[in-house]
């Protein structure tokens, strides 16, 4: 009879060993609610979010002048483990930049996974980096936007006033950038 407590304790340690351990079918969420992006220590301007996804899939990131940065938490073709989620943050390095993305709350609904990135060479030159969703690789699922009602730029009567102002920001972005970099070569040719 000694045979049934060992049959018992095995049972109970398979069960633990079971329930622990990550499920195959689980899903992550994705959220980048008041995203921050830092890279390489400069702080970066972020257009497209807020993000949600149920089943996250990937984030392509396009930085100005950086590159476009495809991100999972899984790997996939072309990708390669360069950083980590690590509860409201994103950290990764690739082609000698090292990007931190940070969100208001936990980016996704698993505290700690790893980053697998593919980098390409970025199309925009100036402005504020971009983002948005991926499918989430088990199924289609579209990109949804968080809603919080309509943005005040959807009424007619105040649409032009913001789209001009929009423009004056991104027309001044591009003259501090063009200052900054005209800075960095006098910087560069007085040495």
């Amino acid at each position: 009879m000694r045979t049934l407590p060992l049959l018992t304790a095995a049972l109970a340690v398979g069960l633990a060993v079971g329930l622990a351990a990550p499920r195959a079918d689980a899903q992550t969420a994705f959220v980048l609610d008041d995203p921050i992006l830092v890279a390489d220590g400069q702080r970066v301007a972020v257009e497209g979010a807020p993000l949600r996804q149920e089943r996250f899939g990937t984030l392509v990131l396009a930085v100005p002048g950086l590159g476009t940065y495809t991100i999972a938490d899984e790997p996939f073709e072309g990708a390669r483990r360069a950083g980590e989620f690590d509860g409201s943050g994103l950290v990764f390095a690739a082609d000698g930049v090292s990007l931190r993305l940070r969100s208001r709350g936990p980016i996704l609904s698993e505290a700690r996974r790893p980053a697998f990135v593919r980098s390409e060479p970025s199309r925009l030159r100036t402005g504020a980096a971009q983002v948005r969703l991926g499918g989430d690789r088990s199924r289609p699922a579209p990109t949804e936007r968080i809603a919080r009602g309509p943005a005040p730029y959807d009424r007619d009567d105040a649409a032009e006033p913001l789209r001009t102002e929009v423009q004056r920001l991104r027309a001044e972005l591009a003259r501090l950038a063009a200052e900054r970099e005209q800075a960095a070569r006098q910087r560069d040719g007085a040495r």
